[in-house]
């Protein structure tokens, strides 16, 4: 059983039409003795002779009539591989040319009419739901591993671009600015202030102090005089130490200390020199290339693509996004685009270019698609398909053959009797 429904409208006309013409010939046998009724049943006859003709002939074309196998008959499925060529030749080579399509493409403004379709389109609902939820899709699957070796090419360059001695230099205004001088000075006094309170350290400095004078006496008479002058006051001498450090972390916690305003300047004067200092430049620049060239960025990378993922779908996930951020752009884009000719012509350009090189490689596949097509359908099947598609001609074909028969029918008949 074919899978094409057959039409059998188209064929009750000539049925009809070569019914008539038999029940008209048995309807005159009774009254062939008269003129008329020899007449009317020549042109009968003649008609269903030719009707029958015809039906043979139409017949024949497309199956064995009544099923029997007569030389010369099922014409069509006998000779179905030869009619498939012919129609790929007759497409291929006068129907659909390469040039002709070329001729035709080149004839037409496509990125106009691209650009026209795309404007009525974003009117459409369906088309700003669908293209939402594609651009949601896509989002939602952003994948930047594949571009990983030239991102993080990328982003090593780029911080690599950036001068240490611009760093520096930023980062000591910024510094200066924050009072930084002021708070290493602080940070140095705590640390002082705690090691100068231990009795410990207070003690050993009043040895080292002791121990300096007496290195430095190379008089024997001061050195003797030295040596009773420590035996008679070394236990105030401790005293002495501990009082002159007390005043001295005084002094330099105290917010009027000259000493503290002057170390404070120090501290400031060398971090501006620290801008000026190539050798320091140097060094910090071979530090940051080579840590940033060491540096194993997968873990920012991975970071990197959740976040902008993130960002992306809360953006295009708003209601009202597609008709309120993208339809906007989208046609801010079209009307540019068309107040400049030459920037259309050159879209246009290379959208005929990029079909006409899908056309090059692509054009014998036309006929191999319809062959393909062809292939798949029984003999039975392609019989139906060209009877439903000719079978008004068809239809016609037989009415005429009986019409035709039955008036030359009559012709020949009145011939006859008119030469008696």
């Amino acid at each position: 059983m074919t899978t094409i429904e057959k039409k059998t409208d188209s064929k009750k006309i000539a049925n009809w039409s070569l019914g008539i013409m038999g029940m008209g010939f048995l309807a005159t046998m009774p009254i062939n003795d008269s003129i008329t009724g020899k007449l009317l049943q020549g042109g009968f006859e003649a008609g269903l002779i030719g009707g029958l003709a015809d039906w043979f002939a139409v017949t024949a074309l497309f199956r064995h009539p009544l099923n029997i196998k007569i030389p010369h008959t099922a014409l069509l499925p006998k000779n179905r591989e030869r009619i498939i060529q012919s129609i790929l030749h007759v497409l291929e080579n006068d129907w659909l040319t390469k040039e002709s399509i070329v001729n035709k493409i080149n004839h037409v403004q496509i990125a106009h009419l691209l650009l026209d379709k795309v404007e009525t389109e974003l009117q459409s609902n369906e088309m700003k739901r669908q293209l939402q939820k594609a651009i949601i899709y896509l989002s939602s699957n952003l994948d930047l591993n594949p571009f990983k070796p030239q991102l993080e090419m990328w982003a090593k360059d780029l911080v690599n671009d950036i001068k240490a001695e611009y760093v520096v230099q930023k980062a000591i205004d910024k510094a200066l600015e924050n009072q930084m001088d002021e708070k290493i000075y602080t940070m140095s006094l705590k640390v002082l202030d705690s090691k100068l309170s231990d009795q410990k350290t207070r003690d050993n400095i009043t040895k080292l102090i002791i121990n300096a004078i007496e290195k430095n006496s190379e008089n024997k008479i001061f050195g003797f005089a030295l040596k009773s002058f420590k035996t008679t006051v070394s236990g105030k001498m401790t005293d002495i130490t501990n009082g002159l450090i007390t005043e001295l972390l005084i002094d330099l916690n105290s917010e009027t200390s000259e000493n503290r305003k002057k170390i404070i300047g120090y501290i400031r004067t060398e971090m501006e020199q620290i801008k000026n200092n190539e050798s320091v430049i140097q060094q910090i620049e071979a530090i940051k290339q080579s840590s940033v060239n060491e540096y194993d960025m997968k873990p920012l990378f991975e970071t990197l693509n959740k976040r902008i993922q993130n960002i992306l779908l809360a953006y295009v996930q708003q209601e009202n996004f597609i008709e309120d951020i993208l339809s906007p752009i989208i046609n801010k884009g079209i009307a540019k685009l068309k107040e400049h000719p030459t920037a259309l012509s050159k879209l246009d350009a290379w959208i005929k270019g990029e079909i006409l090189d899908i056309i090059e490689k692509n054009h014998q596949k036309i006929g191999q698609l319809v062959k393909d097509n062809l292939d798949k359908m029984t003999n039975d099947e392609i019989t139906v398909l060209l009877e439903n598609k000719i079978g008004n001609d068809i239809t016609w074909i037989r009415v005429n053959g009986a019409l035709c028969g039955s008036l030359i029918g009559l012709a020949l008949t009145g011939i006859k009797l008119i030469t008696g």
